[in-house]
């Protein structure tokens, strides 16, 4: 049987009036009955004659691009050669994302432990010690001799020279790197869609062509950088805050001289790069955690001047302008944002004190990081929120209840089955999840 609508059989058709296929896998199908198999009519738009006159407004969820007999692949096939290459990089996105949520996960995790190994500054207590320290022959240095500038991975590395060897800053170190490449892995011309678009592109200029291509949230995963790259600046942060400790008591040892000055304005450069970034992606939480880190690193080379210069607090000022707008997000994007309000006051207080300060673990934002570990699990659907970031619905998949887009603050979810305004079901993420092994 050659056309599963009629029942006819391939010596009972005419090829003139009912041309067929003749995939690899010998089992011949006429043109209606393969394109209903492989849900052609989901993905484009058919006219009378089955010819294709645009693509549709559906998606690839119920398509598949194999032989309904024998799951034989289609991809000689050209009619259903876009539909193919479609369902493959909807998978592997799939796949990139539960890569990056779990990788995520390992690196926060790692970091978790190391900085519950780092005592916390109690307020005021500024003779606290550190798990850092320099060679007792530094003291013996005259002022400026030397001086740590430049980008982040440079004064880090520079640290790394003056400090004494030790095992937590070693693992800091290594850490640090692991995070720098797990950026650079979820970075947008690093995930499947973005590969293409670079292909895309290169082939477009060498034919002298220009046609804009859609590369925003809606179409690639723009969560995990952010995440990332918030994760390094408390790192950043943990190790700098733990080499001003040990800068203050070598400080104590030469007589209050400047010894290893420290420049962190690539640091306050990196948050505000980090800000507006985020706010572009619509990624709320990270916006306002960078805005504390802000502060967090004036705060930091305040107090490890011995001075402070009109430059210096003109900074100090804009810290408490950006900690301002970090507020008022939070008071939109309350849910969004659980337990950073808090950070912020803390931050504050640092900028009118002279702390050396460890942030402690925000219990609120470790509960937003634990329900990534069960993000992407389960037997539920895939939907996005109005601005394209994609969640699951556990138990039935469908939804019961609202709640808020842990990313941009939207609405996410529904009731009573019916999905919340903005909503819409991610079929291209959900057709083929279950029949992957990841």
């Amino acid at each position: 049987m050659v056309d599963y609508i009629l029942g006819s059989s391939y010596d009972e058709i005419d090829l003139n009036e009912t041309p067929c296929m003749f995939p690899k896998c010998g089992h011949v199908l006429t043109v209606e009955s393969m394109d209903g198999q492989v849900g052609m009519g989901d993905y484009y738009t058919l006219n009378a004659e089955g010819n294709i006159v645009g693509l549709g407004k559906g998606s690839t969820a119920s398509a598949h691009s194999k032989c309904g007999t024998c799951r034989g692949s289609l991809r000689n096939i050209e009619r259903y050669a876009r539909l193919s290459k479609q369902i493959r990089l909807n998978q592997a996105t799939k796949k990139f994302i539960v890569w990056a949520n779990a990788q995520y996960l390992i690196l926060h995790g790692d970091f978790s432990n190391l900085e519950a190994g780092f005592q916390t500054v109690a307020d005021g207590d500024n003779a606290s010690t550190s798990k850092f320290t320099f060679p007792r022959t530094m003291s013996s240095m005259a002022s400026g001799l030397i001086k740590l500038d430049g980008n982040p991975d440079v004064i880090i590395q520079g640290l790394r020279r003056y400090l004494s060897d030790s095992n937590e800053l070693w693992q800091l170190i290594d850490l640090r790197s692991r995070i720098n490449a797990y950026s650079r892995a979820v970075g947008e011309a690093e995930q499947p869609f973005g590969k293409i678009v670079d292909l895309v592109k290169s082939a477009r200029l060498r034919e002298g062509t220009a046609t804009k291509l859609m590369t925003g949230p809606e179409v690639l995963q723009t969560k995990y950088r952010p995440l990332a790259l918030v994760l390094l600046l408390r790192l950043d942060h943990l190790l700098l805050s733990q080499a001003g400790r040990a800068l203050q008591k070598l400080r104590q040892d030469s007589q209050g001289r400047e010894i290893l000055p420290l420049d962190l304005s690539t640091f306050r450069h990196s948050c505000t790069s980090l800000i507006v970034e985020s706010k572009d992606r619509k990624q709320t939480a990270a916006e306002v955690e960078a805005s504390i880190f802000y502060g967090l690193f004036v705060a930091l080379e305040r107090n490890l001047c011995n001075h402070t210069t009109e430059a210096l607090a003109e900074t100090v000022e804009s810290a408490r302008t950006q900690l301002d707008m970090a507020e008022a997000l939070c008071k939109e994007y309350s849910g969004t944002t659980a337990g950073l309000l808090s950070d912020i006051e803390d931050t504050r207080r640092l900028l009118g004190e002279s702390t050396f300060y460890t942030p402690v673990s925000n219990e609120e934002r470790e509960e937003v990081y634990r329900a990534m570990a069960s993000e992407f699990r389960g037997t539920g659907h895939w939907y996005y929120c109005v601005n394209g970031h994609p969640f699951t619905i556990g138990e039935c998949g469908m939804p019961m209840e609202e709640s808020r887009c842990p990313q941009c603050g939207e609405a996410v979810g529904g009731a009573h089955h019916e999905a919340a305004e903005g909503v819409r079901r991610a079929e291209d993420l959900d057709g083929q999840f279950a029949r992957m092994r990841v």
